[in-house]
């Protein structure tokens, strides 16, 4: 007889599971003496000076890069003399607290997105959802304050609000506002930031500003239908700070691509990097503007666009002061070692203090720029050919032809001209590559041996917050405010979460899948769900895995019997209930020296069906026929 004590798993397989755990805690962040960069495994080694120094930095600053024949040695790549420091947020303004996102929005020279709230009703577990739509940057501000009306914000929210405060409190603790605390960084930006110096602060807006309290009801609000609402759900359960975030980006090159095409076929200078350069930009007439679609529509996008590319005027520093707060380390700075934006931003969300990476709305703006930089300046036109529209070969000549011409062919050839973008990762095209390199691997390596998801409990993994801030506070407390603040922590710190998970997915590929199943290739996709944690799908092929051929008794009966020693259907305590006072084993803290046993299992396998019964349960309340909760 089996007991519940006893180990569930081979002592082949607890070797595997104890190296798993071995490896993935040794990981550890560091901070580099030279760059300021605080990230994983760095490999830092003490210099001449004896500060410890990343792998990087030493590559980058090597002597043969640093010294020029006949000049004195460059400055060290990510230093405060290469303008790549960003410098700490002074402390007469850090002890003010972080700005509030309406707060930054008052005192910001440049508006990058328009952003609308949606609050949400009781199906949606009081969360509310966020979405910021990136776009052009209208006028650079010159007074500030801004007044509310300006402000790209919309807000969604029930016709039924006024009735119930857990819709009413959506949302509120980000339009709080504090006249002392504007006041001063608007006076501290003035006198330190060089975008700010020819502001002028706008006293009468600033007066207007409340002491403390918010500025929820000065905004654009559209009336939607109600939301149902359990009047005896008590609303200080509710965590009003727990709210869905996405960002639709703004993909769209502003240069005509026909004008570009042009200029190349013209043999034009053209600009290849528009980061380098501004590219003149003129206002779309009403005859060349794209034909309206069904759209909510927005704040008005003022004039006189900012181009993110320039070189020329700092879009980081005017639209995010508080992370710029003397203008220090603006990738429009002159430097005598160049850097690439990609590796710009990298270094920005690395930084030690975490600030940028912290940031609810740079980190959006940021790959939204970076995407914008590579379809620029990495994709390629194609044009389509059609055997009735186009049935001879084409070339250069048919093209040139085409632009000079205004004839029907010329047009209907010119139409036919599309961008191709499959390098540029995320895109449409991109993907459609990827879907042939999936199509050949599967041709080549016949049916893969399984379809595995990997989901992220990175609410409850300790080998994650054990990195993140708040760690000892995270350890001793109890599980419902241990929630809280994994929720924060995922919520401030999404670059960690997604490093760690991928760390943790490649660990586990690697020695759980390919030492137990001999795994010869793979092929996976990650995604993001609604709170920021990452999931992946993939397929896995498996050196001696029978594939799954159901044409006949024998290879049913052969595969059956591969996977049979692998997949077990047994629940151990089929009558379990829970004890009082038993802790949830999906929220405890592991050691390296635990066991997995029949007990521990059994144990996983009750709160699992808890928990697929509550929700399906809370399910069937909103939605009737669908299916009963999990017995």
């Amino acid at each position: 007889m089996t007991s519940l004590n006893d180990i569930a798993v081979t002592p082949e397989d607890a070797k595997l599971i104890t190296q798993f755990h071995t490896e993935l805690m040794a990981d550890k962040m560091e901070l580099c003496g030279r760059c300021q960069q605080r990230w994983f495994n760095m490999e830092l080694q003490k210099d001449d000076n004896g500060v410890e120094v990343c792998q990087a930095c030493r590559r980058r600053d090597m002597p043969s890069k640093r010294n020029q024949p006949g000049q004195p040695p460059l400055p060290y790549f990510y230093s405060a003399a290469n303008k790549l420091d960003f410098g700490e947020v002074p402390p007469q303004l850090a002890q003010l607290g972080e700005l509030t996102p309406v707060e930054e929005m008052l005192i910001a020279r440049v508006h990058v997105h328009v952003q609308v709230l949606t609050v949400r009703g009781a199906q949606y577990k009081y969360r509310g959802h966020v979405v910021h739509f990136l776009r052009d940057v209208g006028k650079v501000y010159s007074q500030l304050p801004c007044l509310a009306r300006d402000l790209e914000i919309i807000i969604l929210r029930p016709s039924n609000t006024a009735d119930h405060q857990h819709l009413q409190r959506q949302f509120r603790r980000q339009f709080v506002v504090r006249r002392k605390v504007v006041t001063a960084w608007l006076i501290f930006l003035r006198q330190h930031h060089p975008g700010y110096r020819d502001v002028e602060v706008d006293q009468a807006a600033l007066e207007a500003l409340p002491e403390y309290g918010d500025l929820m009801d000065q905004l654009p609000i559209h009336e939607v239908d109600e939301a149902p609402v359990d009047p005896n759900d008590p609303v200080e359960n509710v965590d009003f700070e727990d709210q869905e975030v996405a960002a639709v980006p703004n993909m769209v090159v502003n240069d005509r691509e026909l004008d570009l095409l042009r200029d190349q076929l013209a043999g034009e200078v053209q600009i290849h990097d528009p980061m380098e350069a501004q590219l003149p930009r003129q206002a779309q007439s009403a005859a060349e503007a794209p034909l309206a679609q069904a759209h909510l529509v927005m704040p008005e996008i003022h004039s006189t666009p900012l181009n993110e590319f320039n070189r020329s005027q700092a879009l980081l520093s005017l639209a995010f002061p508080s992370l710029y707060p003397e203008g220090k380390g603006e990738f429009v700075m002159p430097r005598q070692r160049s850097i690439d934006y990609d590796v710009y931003l990298r270094h920005a969300m690395r930084w030690h203090d975490g600030r940028f990476a912290r940031h609810p709305r740079f980190r959006f703006v940021a790959f939204n720029t970076l995407m914008r930089r590579q379809i620029s300046v990495r994709s390629t036109f194609f044009c389509k050919r059609h055997e009735q529209l186009n049935p001879e070969p084409l070339d250069i000549n048919a093209l040139k032809d085409a632009f000079r011409n205004e004839t029907p062919e010329g047009r209907r050839l010119l139409e036919s001209i599309v961008r191709w973008t499959g390098s540029i990762r995320g895109t449409r095209a991109y993907w459609g590559v990827k879907l042939q390199e999936l199509l050949a691997m599967a041709y080549a390596l016949k049916c893969p041996s399984a379809f595995i998801t990997f989901s992220a409990a990175d609410n409850h993994w300790h080998s994650l917050h054990r990195h993140m801030p708040r760690y000892q506070e995270w350890l001793a407390a109890d599980e419902l405010h241990r929630m809280r603040i994994s929720v924060a922590n995922l919520r401030d710190n999404p670059h960690i979460s997604a490093f760690h998970f991928h760390r943790r997915q490649q660990l586990f590929v690697k020695l759980l899948l390919g030492g137990k199943f001999n795994l010869v290739e793979h092929w996976d996709r990650l995604e993001w769900q609604g709170r920021g944690s990452p999931h992946s799908h993939g397929l896995y092929w498996f050196l001696g895995a029978h594939l799954p051929d159901m044409s006949s008794e024998e290879s049913r009966e052969t595969f059956a019997k591969f996977w049979g020693i692998h997949v077990h259907a047994l629940n151990p305590e089929t009558n379990r209930q829970m004890p009082v006072g038993e802790a949830n084993p999906l929220r405890a803290i592991p050691g390296l020296e635990d066991e997995p046993t029949f007990l521990l299992l059994s144990m996983v396998i009750y709160s699992l069906i808890t928990i697929v019964a509550q929700a399906n349960s809370n399910i069937t309340d909103t939605q009737p026929g669908t299916a009963p909760p999990l017995q």
